[in-house]
């Protein structure tokens, strides 16, 4: 059995709980269906009745008064139902990847009814009834899931080349710069116009970098290739955009006068099968990139119809740009789709004409001037213990992991002593999780854009670990904790819209499940700021989550001492949050205090005898 429990308070002579029937949402003519769906029906709410074709959920839609649009629920549009009045649209620019749209649930009518059901079994003891009712509440609710938008593939296996070898890779995080070096070996042929009459099985050994960095200030991603040594024109490869769906892929040749210079590039471009499907409904999406190698050179540069083919280059540059839109209301119209595509273009120009260099300087200012505000400092030795990177100075990262805390032989200077056992505290290695957790959050969340989800942007496929959402019964809390006490106040910037439209959706569950005013946000929620429990009720049913998360505001205004912020983002929730509990909780039978539940402390259970759980 899963955990379902009460909770209790003091009662506080000033907090008048509302009576029973206070709680009941009173009915209203035009929340209610006229035609063949009798169901009480609440704004936003969608019906569960499914129709298999467009042309018949119209004709059963324009039958009802109250009917206020139809919602698609499916990327090809073979699944329609019906739309309540009421809905908000909110066409909301985001620089952010997609969300699969799944996690649209919606409210159930007797929702409320459930809940004051399961409130009544918890308090006379029987929990497994509690469950059942608590289970209906949550079944059939489903969360979207993050996913990356595209995904630019290079391949530099192509003939002459052999397998990628001896590859190395580094993150710098105090400039949030990644480089990487390997060999490729590549036999030559009568083909390479550069070598005369080549011997047979001649072949030679190319070393290559790759620099890779993600502009905030230029919104692009710019990759550079080179060969270390001078050899040959070494660079060859195949490069697209890929992404999971249905899509439009297309490559062709372009140029772009950048200091008084023609400079060629390659073009590659990806987005939704069908432009003005607005991908799936409600999200549209388009990425670009330039595939641009050093002009100076005598290379060869190919479109293909979903690809960039070149070789005989010593640099390449690939600078990637994206655009995204989405809507929380289905029927919504989103702005022209092509304007993303002129969007994409404009970055990827911008950032061309600028220059690789001063693009990298832009970055490198933009992110250290954050990351450098504070710097950790650990003790060099402790309790007799060596503290360095290890005990020879070459391992790598995952191996400085591996053995962190446990012992080594410390190296002695003098010839035929025994080497002393010694146990290795790496601070160095405390100190750089520590840097590592600055960068990732100063890389997922700034202003303008959505707070950092569970896994990070970083997570790769079409869905990401646990969805990739928001986890609001503790995990999104403790990716924030840090930020002002780091002094990164750019980082919280992104949690005052995102709380502002989960109290806006938190209102309707409120309502439709509790009765009450204010609102409620339970243990997750995704980029549509579904309130409802979500999920299993063991994870999911925890109506103080979201007031925990709103929490985090006021404690930023504590560092930032931001009145008008404080007054016009701030307060606004924490007073709907508080609201909706001042109605939730209910006097004790004996009126010694106040209180709450059924809900779950979420990940936890206790026993009710020797045999079972709950």
């Amino acid at each position: 059995m899963k955990a379902v429990s009460s909770f209790a308070w003091p009662a506080r002579p000033l907090l008048t709980p509302p009576m029973q029937s206070e709680l009941l949402p009173q009915p209203t003519a035009a929340l209610r269906w006229t035609g063949p769906h009798k169901d009480k029906f609440i704004p936003g709410q969608v019906s569960n009745q499914k129709y298999a074709s467009l042309e018949e959920a119209k004709k059963v839609c324009a039958e009802m008064a109250t009917c206020g649009g139809l919602t698609s629920e499916g990327s090809e549009g073979t699944s329609w139902f019906l739309r309540g009045p009421g809905s908000h649209l909110n066409d909301s620019p985001s620089k952010e990847i997609s969300w699969l749209l799944e996690g649209r649930a919606v409210q159930k009518e007797d929702d409320f009814r459930t809940f004051q059901e399961a409130r009544k079994t918890v308090f006379q003891g029987n929990f497994a009834e509690t469950e059942t009712l608590v289970d209906r509440l949550t079944a059939g609710a489903k969360l979207s899931s993050y996913e990356y938008l595209a995904q630019l593939d290079m391949d530099l296996r192509r003939p002459p080349f052999s397998e990628v070898t001896v590859y190395s890779r580094r993150l710098h995080l105090d400039n949030a710069v990644a480089t990487s070096i390997f060999e490729v070996e590549r036999r030559l042929t009568g083909s390479d116009k550069n070598i005369s009459n080549p011997r047979p099985q001649l072949s030679i050994h190319s070393k290559h970098s790759r620099t890779a960095f993600a502009s905030n200030p230029d919104e692009v991603l710019w990759v550079r290739q080179e060969c270390v040594e001078n050899q040959l024109g070494c660079m060859a490869g195949d490069y697209t955009l890929t992404r999971v769906k249905d899509n439009f892929i297309n490559s062709s040749i372009h140029s772009l006068l950048i200091d008084g210079k023609k400079e060629e590039f390659g073009f590659l471009k990806l987005h939704p099968a069908d432009l003005f499907a607005n991908g799936y409904n409600n999200i549209g999406y388009f990425a670009c990139a330039a595939i641009m190698p050093e002009s100076s050179q005598a290379g060869r540069m190919k479109a293909f119809p979903s690809r960039i083919g070149l070789e005989g280059y010593q640099r390449v540059d690939i600078v990637i740009a994206a655009e995204s839109r989405y809507s929380r209301d289905p029927q919504a119209a989103l702005r022209d789709p092509r304007v993303l595509e002129g969007s994409c273009r404009d970055k990827l120009t911008r950032a061309l004409a600028k220059g690789y260099q001063r693009v990298l300087e832009s970055h490198k200012e933009d992110y250290s001037k954050l990351f450098g505000r504070t710097q950790l400092n650990l003790a060099t030795a402790m309790n007799g213990s060596i503290s360095t990177r290890n005990c020879d100075g070459s391992l790598t990262t995952p191996e400085r992991v591996a053995r962190y805390d446990r012992f080594c032989k410390r190296p002695s200077i003098h010839r035929g002593a025994v080497q002393e056992r010694v146990r290795m505290v790496d601070t160095g290695l405390q100190e750089l999780l520590f840097d590592f957790g600055k960068y990732l959050l100063i890389s997922s969340s700034r202003e303008g854009g959505q707070p950092a989800n569970l896994v990070g942007i970083w997570a790769e496929g079409e869905r990401s670990p646990w969805n990739g959402d928001y986890h609001l019964n503790i995990n999104m809390q403790m990716m924030y904790w840090a930020a002002d006490i780091l002094n990164l106040p750019e980082t919280v910037e992104p949690l005052y819209p995102f709380m502002t439209k989960l109290a806006q959706s938190g209102k309707i569950a409120a309502e439709c499940m509790y009765g009450s005013p204010g609102w409620v946000a339970h243990g997750f929620t995704d980029i549509w700021m579904n309130a409802r429990p979500l999920g299993a009720p063991e994870w999911s049913f925890c109506p103080v989550c979201g007031a925990w998360m709103s929490l985090h505001l006021y404690d930023s205004y504590r560092f930032n001492r931001n009145r008008s912020q404080l007054v016009e983002e701030v307060l606004p929730v924490l007073s709907g949050a508080a609201e909706f509990f001042m109605h939730y909780l209910i006097p004790a039978p004996d009126d010694t205090c106040l209180l709450s539940g059924p809900s779950h402390s979420p990940e936890n259970s206790f026993k009710i005898d020797a045999s079972v759980s709950a």
